[in-house]
């Protein structure tokens, strides 16, 4: 059983590799997932990692020359999994500065699919750690969902200052969002920590709004509503 890392930042490069080096003890191999080859300087000399892949060298499986046929190959992958690449791309765009026509959208997304679904099926992943930023990290997280596996993105600072995981994508439907609050707020007399409460308050009294409807030259980590609370 084999746990995927695909950091990008120096910070990632540092921590995952540390968190790697414990799961052997655990019966678990570690896999470093490189999504493009500049980032190979960022990897430690003395990494923890079992493997490190470079997503551009794992082999495509499929043959779909044409547009067309790529085309159909990514529906197929939406359909099944739920997935939409036009949110994955429109998310690219935003944060990532990655602005492609649509053709080599389709081009792009097809080898990132083709090759993550090779990974996935020659080797044993039962869960991945990373951010959901990136083309590569969500098409992982739509496998791994559908499959009932966990893809967890640690978080260190958004509305609390504490540490603790989110495992759905940076994307969440802000109706679901209050909705769940609501329900919250059912329970008598909730012994909420104060942290939780204010956050809590915003999102119901308050009507605090979407992300993506505030200002976009915050960043989205001191932007993003947070979901997955651990409340206790």
């Amino acid at each position: 059983m084999k746990v995927l890392f695909i950091p990008h930042s120096p910070l990632q490069f540092e921590v995952f590799s540390l968190w790697a080096g414990t799961l052997n003890d655990l019966g678990l191999t570690s896999i470093c997932l490189l999504m493009s080859s500049d980032l190979e300087e960022r990897v430690l000399d003395n990494y923890h990692y079992d493997e490190v892949i470079h997503l551009e060298k794992i082999p495509i499986n499929v043959s779909e020359d044409s547009m067309e046929s790529q085309i159909l190959y990514l529906s197929s992958f939406e359909k099944k999994y739920k997935a939409h690449f036009t949110t994955d791309w429109t998310i690219d765009r935003a944060f990532q500065n990655f602005n492609l026509s649509y053709k080599e959208a389709v081009s792009f997304s097809f080898q990132c699919l083709s090759r993550i679904q090779n990974l996935f099926t020659n080797n044993n992943i039962v869960m991945a750690v990373s951010e959901k930023l990136f083309l590569p990290q969500r098409i992982v997280h739509h496998i791994l969902n559908y499959n009932g596996k966990r893809h967890l993105l640690p978080i260190g600072d958004r509305f609390f200052k504490r540490f603790y995981f989110e495992d759905g994508l940076n994307d969440w439907s802000y109706n679901k969002i209050q909705e769940s609050y609501v329900a919250l707020k059912s329970v008598k007399d909730p012994f909420f920590h104060q942290d939780v409460r204010d956050v809590f308050d915003k999102i119901v009294y308050r009507k605090f709004k979407k992300v993506f409807s505030d200002s976009k030259k915050e960043k989205v980590s001191q932007r993003f509503p947070c979901f997955h609370i651990f409340l206790s």
